[in-house]
């Protein structure tokens, strides 16, 4: 019966300070930031409608974990708002009138960090994306894997940790639904962050 409860208290200790030395490496921060947009087919066409990216913002939450003293890997939640410009394609004697449409994307990226540098790190991974537009919205569905890149910079200040990174992104480059010459959209932006240290 001893031996038990000496089992039962050494496997508590053992969780405790393993769980203490797992915390310790956990980052969990709240961003933001603004992009430049645009929508890219990989193939070029002739005619058609205009797309004109009119710039888009995003906000989210990360947890991320402490690899070794270069890496860490990272699970994002993110929103992002991006408007698009649409204009018919010219007919002549036709009036030709634009409209604004939103693109609502719900995007859960992997990312592993490299912190070459004492403040500076690169930051890289997959993107799985979820289109949550309204469904009459006329652009392809971005529903899919995408990509993520960025290089930024990060402070510690006590456990708060304060960064700026400016990141490309390119969505639905293996499309859930794929359509003929199917549009994807890239971004270009700054996101910052805050977090705290565990």
């Amino acid at each position: 019966m001893k031996f038990k409860y000496l089992v039962i208290r050494l496997s508590v200790f053992a969780a405790l300070l393993c769980g203490d030395v797992f915390a310790q490496s956990l980052n969990l921060s709240i961003h933001g930031g603004f992009s430049s947009n645009s929508l890219m087919r990989f193939a070029r066409l002739d005619g058609g409608a205009g797309y004109a990216g009119k710039g888009s913002w995003h906000s989210g939450i990360s947890l991320a974990s402490r690899i070794n003293d270069r890496f860490m890997i990272s699970g994002e939640i993110v929103y992002a708002q991006h408007l698009i410009e649409i204009t018919p394609e010219y007919f002549p004697n036709v009036e030709i009138v634009s409209e604004n449409t939103n693109v609502r994307l719900l995007s859960l990226p992997i990312e592993i960090r490299w912190n070459f540098l004492k403040h500076i790190f690169i930051e890289t991974g997959p993107s799985v994306d979820f289109d949550i537009s309204d469904g009459t919205n006329p652009i392809d569905s971005q529903s899919g894997i995408g990509w993520n890149a960025g290089i930024g910079a990060g402070i510690d200040y006590r456990k708060l940790c304060f960064t700026i990174k400016p990141s490309i992104k390119l969505h639905s480059l293996i499309a859930f639904n794929r359509e003929n010459h199917h549009q994807h959209l890239f971004e270009t932006g700054l996101t910052f962050g805050i977090g705290y240290l565990f």
